[in-house]
């Protein structure tokens, strides 16, 4: 599988336009295609023939979830914040898992480790503490 240039998605071998973004897929293309479907006020597909209208300026994306996969990458910081504060690492994977998963997973995986940690600490913390009442 080839990965998008501009979007970072996984795309199939044999095509020649990201189907998320738009952007041209061929390696030796230095050009940034962006696809576009045109539809009018009902839903209705403007295009000619179904053919889709491409815009070589790429001045914005064509919908506003390419944006936020522009935006999503995985992220430390979160990771860490969600570490120290499970519920909040918790909220942050339930409310992103569908637009940014890299996100999201960063911060379900450090919600999970920080709350396997907490349990830990506390059943050593339980047992030092009822082995101090009895020596």
């Amino acid at each position: 599988m080839k990965q998008c240039n501009n979007c970072r998605a996984q795309v199939d071998d044999d095509t020649k336009y990201c189907p998320y973004c738009g952007s041209r897929l061929e390696e030796n293309n230095q050009e940034n295609t962006t696809y576009y479907d045109y539809y009018d006020n009902n839903g209705n597909n403007d295009n000619d023939d179904n053919h889709s209208h491409y815009d070589s300026n790429n001045i914005y994306n064509a919908t506003s979830s390419n944006q936020s996969q522009n935006t999503d990458g995985s992220s430390t910081a979160l990771a860490i914040l969600s570490f120290f504060f499970p519920l909040v690492g918790l909220i942050l994977f339930l409310i992103w898992h569908s637009d940014m998963p890299l996100k999201a997973k960063s911060c379900g995986i450090g919600a999970l480790i920080g709350f396997i940690s907490n349990i830990l600490l506390g059943i050593c913390c339980s047992i030092s503490w009822i082995s101090a009442l009895f020596y």
